[in-house]
């Protein structure tokens, strides 16, 4: 049953504020009260006989200071069940919430990133527990290059100081610029890339020892993995359109990552793992709405585009007759405010860093012509169906947080997806 007297708090770092809303069962009456608490973290709202508490995400202040403040009653001009509140952060909170922007998916946005897993760390089962890779096994672990590294080395190779000196005008490889062109903008020429080691065809190869560390997805050799179960890879040829196996714990039988047919290496996913020996200070897996939120965040530093396309990984093994198994729907969505951090009476009474989002579930053919549009400026994504339905149903869920009013915007549907760190 739906709470119908509920509070919502947000702190928002770059105008280093906190908002309130309280969201009443009846209009705003003269029973109704509302207290900020002495030190400035929590706020009171009581109306009628119920009464509600709730920690805000930062301590604020309000008045002179001193004890607890009455605080002035502010119902929304549509709606007198609605009542509002803005509160200068305190001096502690507003040093430590200084704006940060946007910035690289680097820091505390990024779950188990290499630099917080100590070499020779065990990676077991999130379900079971089973060891799905023996610490022995991982002498080494790195950061996997950003999506967009190949165009970036690139660049680098026609564009480097020494390239050019004593030459007389701009070469590629050899060539006259004439005869080999890159303009301003456009995609570097895929043969070139691939000469140079770094083309569309030249994907990371997993190396025995190394554990390969994605946004989503930990990378690791076959032969470093104990645990898993992949189907058969006999009957497999180039001309078949699968590309993925999927992986499973030999223990709990969980689906936990996929198996890469084209360049052999086995693919995790953090949401369904532990990792043992960890250097981060919580042992807790992330979820897959914490790891679809660093991608979005990527996904904006690198392209400078708000809006990502979640659609569901193709290319599956799927049946007997070694088809790929075709997408279903997908998700679309749109990052208002990377940075908030929240507190509410209906679901996490804690701070939570989140993303506030805009989203919309579409069809797979809504999603093809998006990404078939030459004017679309979304980047495409890819979850696993499971995980992608999983997101769907949290976002869902989010939106029951937020105040009726502020759900739903221009035919979208408001949501908050859970960042990794502590905001």
């Amino acid at each position: 049953m739906t709470d119908s007297f509920s509070i919502y708090a947000e702190l928002l770092p770059n105008i280093r504020q906190v908002s309130v809303v309280a969201s009443l069962p009846s209009p705003c009456e003269t029973s109704t009260r509302a207290l900020l608490l002495s030190d400035g973290s929590r706020i009171h709202v009581t109306h009628r006989d119920d009464s509600r508490l709730l920690e805000l995400p930062a301590a604020v202040v309000q008045g002179g200071g001193g004890g607890s403040a009455i605080l002035p009653l502010k119902p929304a001009a549509d709606n007198r069940c609605k009542l509002t509140w803005r509160f200068p952060l305190g001096l502690a909170s507003s040093s430590s919430a200084a704006p940060k922007g946007i910035t690289a998916p680097t820091g505390s946005s990024v779950p188990w990133e290499a630099v917080n897993i100590a070499a020779g760390s065990t990676v077991r089962c999130g379900g079971c527990d089973a060891v799905l890779v023996p610490g022995d096994s991982i002498m080494e672990w790195k950061d996997l290059p950003s999506a967009n590294w190949a165009e970036m080395m690139e660049f680098w190779h026609c564009h480097k100081p020494d390239d050019h000196a004593g030459q007389d005008g701009h070469r590629h490889d050899g060539h006259d610029q004439d005869n080999h062109r890159v303009k301003a903008g456009d995609k570097a020429d895929e043969q070139t890339l691939a000469r140079r080691g770094y083309g569309a065809n030249s994907s990371i190869q997993a190396r025995r020892g190394v554990g390969f560390v994605d946004l989503m997805t930990f990378l690791f050799a076959e032969d470093d993995c104990r645990g898993v179960e992949i189907p058969s890879r006999e009957n497999i040829d180039d001309s078949n359109s699968a590309r993925f196996l999927p992986v499973k714990c030999s223990e709990c039988h969980t689906k936990i990552g996929h198996f890469s047919i084209r360049s052999p290496a086995v693919m995790l996913y953090k949401w369904q793992l532990r990792v043992d020996d960890s250097k981060t200070k919580s042992g807790k897996p992330p979820s897959a709405v914490q790891c679809l939120a660093a991608s979005l965040l990527a996904n904006v530093a690198r392209s400078g585009s708000s809006k990502s396309l979640i659609t569901p990984m193709t290319g599956f093994l799927s049946g007997k007759d070694h088809e790929a198994k075709k997408r279903g729907r997908s998700l679309h969505t749109w990052v208002l405010n990377s940075t908030i951090s929240y507190t509410s009476t209906r679901g996490n009474t804690t701070k939570t860093p989140a993303i506030k989002l805009l989203f919309k579930v579409i069809s797979d053919e809504e999603a093809d012509k998006m990404l078939e549009s030459f004017s679309s400026d979304v980047q495409d994504v890819s979850l696993p169906e499971d995980a992608l339905e999983y997101v769907v149903d949290a976002l869902e869920r989010s939106n029951k947080i937020l105040p009726a009013s502020d759900r739903n915007f221009q035919g979208w549907t408001v949501g908050l997806s859970d960042r990794w760190g502590s905001g």
